[in-house]
This record gives C-alpha cells, sequence and structure tokens, in this order.
C-alpha cells in the first residue's frame, strides 16, 4: 500500500429525537408550535417552553441530535449529565441541512397523525437554535406560520445581505443577556427590520434564559396569529 494521508467520510444515520404533546382539552387541528432549546439543554426544555406559551394547540419538543457532558447544579449523576447541541463551526452547513429536514419530518409528522389541519407551524427557539430558525423560516416560508425567538442571534451570513422573512416574527431580547448584550441585539433588531414587515420586538428584564413575564405576551401572540391565519 502505498504512504501517504487519504480524508474519507463514513456517513449513518443520525438519530433526531422528539415529542408531541396536546394540552388536555386541546384543539385538534390547531396550531402547531415547534419548539427548540438552547445549547446544553434537551428536549425536556423543549417540552417545557411548548407547555409554558399556552396557545392552546399541540407542541412538538425537538432534540439537538449532538450529545455532551454539561455540569449539574446539584452535584447529582456524578456531577454531570447530557445536554445537546445543534451546531458547530465545523462543517456547520452540514448540520444546517439536517436541521431544515428535521423540521419538515416533524411538521409533516404532526399533520399525518392528525393533530394539524396543515404542514405548517410556528416554530419557537432558544439561544442557538434561533439562527437555525431563522434560516428555514427564509429557506421554507410555506411551512412557517411564524417564529419566536428568545435571546438569540441572526444568521450570520445576514450582515450585508438580510434575506426575506414572509412570516411573522416576534423576537424577545432580554435587557441583561450576557451572551447576546444590548447594543449587539440591536443589530439583530435592524436586521430584522429590513426581512419582515411584521416584526414585534420585546426587551424585557433578564438575563440569557426565556423571561417568565414573556410567556403570556408569546401565548397571546401566537393565538393572534393563528387566528389571522384562519382568515386569509
Amino acid at each position: 500500500m502505498r504512504s501517504g494521508l487519504t480524508h474519507e467520510v463514513f456517513k449513518q444515520p443520525i438519530s433526531y429525537r422528539f415529542d408531541l404533546w396536546q394540552p388536555p382539552g386541546g384543539e385538534v387541528g390547531g396550531s402547531l408550535l415547534v419548539c427548540l432549546h438552547g445549547y446544553g439543554q434537551s428536549k425536556e426544555a423543549s417540552l417545557h417552553f411548548g407547555r409554558s406559551v399556552l396557545h392552546g394547540g399541540p407542541v412538538a419538543a425537538l432534540q439537538a441530535p449532538h450529545p455532551h457532558h454539561v455540569r449539574t447544579a446539584d452535584g447529582r449523576g456524578g456531577g454531570f449529565s447530557a445536554g445537546f447541541s445543534w451546531v458547530s463551526s465545523y462543517e456547520p452547513e452540514e448540520d444546517i441541512l439536517n436541521h431544515h429536514r428535521f423540521i419538515l419530518h416533524v411538521i409533516n409528522r404532526a399533520h399525518e397523525v392528525g393533530w394539524v389541519a396543515h404542514p405548517r407551524a410556528f416554530l419557537f427557539g432558544f439561544s442557538q437554535s434561533v439562527s437555525l430558525n431563522y434560516r428555514f423560516a427564509a429557506t421554507y416560508p410555506e411551512s412557517v406560520q411564524g417564529v419566536i425567538a428568545v435571546a438569540g442571534a441572526v444568521p450570520s451570513s445576514w450582515r450585508d445581505n438580510p434575506e426575506r422573512l414572509d412570516v411573522p416574527v416576534l423576537h424577545v431580547a432580554p435587557t441583561e443577556d450576557e451572551a447576546y448584550p444590548r447594543e449587539r441585539a440591536q443589530g439583530f433588531r435592524k436586521l430584522l427590520v429590513a426581512s419582515t414587515d411584521d416584526l414585534t420586538w420585546l426587551e424585557p428584564p433578564g438575563a440569557h434564559r426565556v423571561p417568565r413575564s414573556a410567556y403570556p405576551i408569546v401565548g397571546a401572540w401566537l393565538r393572534v396569529r393563528a387566528q389571522a391565519a384562519l382568515t386569509v
């Protein structure tokens, strides 16, 4: 065998896990809310987001595919638990494409089981998943009813040429967010103004998390936009 170095890729299926949840007394055929967690979290956090919004419809709680160790606050389980991430700086294009496929599968699955009348959904993202959801909405506007983004960024590639978002957007930028300080968040706001004709921008007090005060606002926003979609 000749000496030297070759680079090869051996691809295998990767598991993408999600839960579907219907609230007690929820309206079958109501608007689907697809929830994505932030870096180091899991689909339990996604489900918590969706259930706390109280929009009256079904929720899909998604889990990112890449596991890693995160420290537990109480030291249980040896001090570590499993956290998950959506994308890394190593060949992110593949992660972005897989994210798109995952969202499309979940939306179609909820429609297939009869929980929603149409294969469309609202997207809820926190932190790392926000920019991914914006990319999806720009690529598949026919599958998206609206985007809710909390404590996250717009795609870095939009800085010079923001893509069009033909869907309503609710962006929540906590005032004390250490990951995305207010000055940086204002730059995201300018890009979103150029991207969508329906932007709701909120700056509640809070650090890098989903502020409790935002949940009823997000729920009301969802109900209004869902009702508006029915009349179109």
